[in-house]
């Protein structure tokens, strides 16, 4: 069995429920790691909080400051969430990032991991943007699976996150999977918000003080992600070639598939999270 840790904060509420809820299917252990607070000092509701707890599922609240950098709290956040787990081993998920649990739970049965060569596992995913129709033209990667004996503080540390387990020396076999047929397992919904909700996340996570990036000062850079499939703008502001592996600017109406736009119509609806 794996156990499934999931960072979590307020401004991923829209998801969470749907990660939980998608979890289940294939683990009966999922730790929800979050802080008191934002990484901006706003409080976090802890009403919500209290209320994902359930059989198979904790919630693992820790104290947040502002004395240490953004990152460091969203990798304390995971080893909180590993140090609980109960299984030999751990699925790191962020609250926006949606397994299809089916067909997570088929692969976790089709593979006997302790027979497998390879010491960790990243997972692909599908990223979408502004609504759950348009998806990213390219797939990306969000959750890393690790067995527990090889999660240190020295890994889980590491200054790029989880991007960066890869390349520790623990770490002798890596694979990326991405499912039955080739197509992604998971869905990853970080930029499905209104300009509010863009805002808010943008000032509040463990990025918020990166510099130097070459994008766009952040009011022309949610001027641009508010942008419509379609609007004549849209072409023009799509030439920033390095924002779009940064913020999946290349859009398409997603098909409905049964590994696409249905289940985003099933969980969330289109128009859910419009202005």
């Amino acid at each position: 069995m794996v156990s499934v840790v999931i960072n979590y904060c307020s401004t991923e509420v829209p998801f969470i429920r749907q990660v939980v809820a998608q979890a289940r299917l294939f683990s009966d252990d999922i730790i929800v790691s979050a802080y008191d607070r934002l990484f901006d000092g706003t409080p976090e509701d802890s009403g919500a909080l209290r209320a994902l707890e359930d059989p198979g599922v904790r919630v693992v609240v820790q104290e947040w400051s502002a004395d240490k950098p953004p990152r460091y709290w969203h990798n304390a956040a995971r080893w909180a969430g590993a140090q609980a787990a109960r299984h030999d081993w751990v699925l790191f998920l962020d609250a926006d990032e949606v397994p299809e649990g089916g067909r997570v739970r088929e692969w976790f049965t089709t593979n006997d991991l302790v027979g497998r060569s390879h010491d960790a596992y990243s997972f692909g995913c599908y990223w979408y943007f502004r609504e759950p129709i348009y998806r990213a033209t390219k797939e990306f990667e969000c959750a890393v699976l690790l067995p527990k004996r090889l999660i240190t503080r020295d890994l889980i540390f590491s200054e790029k996150e989880r991007w960066e387990f890869r390349r520790h020396p623990d770490i002798r076999a890596f694979e990326h999977v991405l499912g039955k047929s080739d197509f992604p397992m998971f869905h990853h919904y970080s930029w499905v918000r209104t300009k509010a909700q863009l805002l808010k996340k943008v000032s509040s996570w463990a990025h918020k003080d990166d510099r130097d990036l070459g994008l766009p000062p952040l009011p022309a850079l949610v001027d641009i992600l508010n942008l419509r499939p379609g609007d004549p703008a849209l072409r023009p502001a799509l030439r920033f070639d390095n924002l779009l592996p940064l913020f999946v600017a290349q859009l398409r109406v997603a098909r409905p598939l049964a590994h696409g736009a249905a289940q985003e119509r099933q969980f969330f609806g289109v128009g859910l999270l419009a202005p």
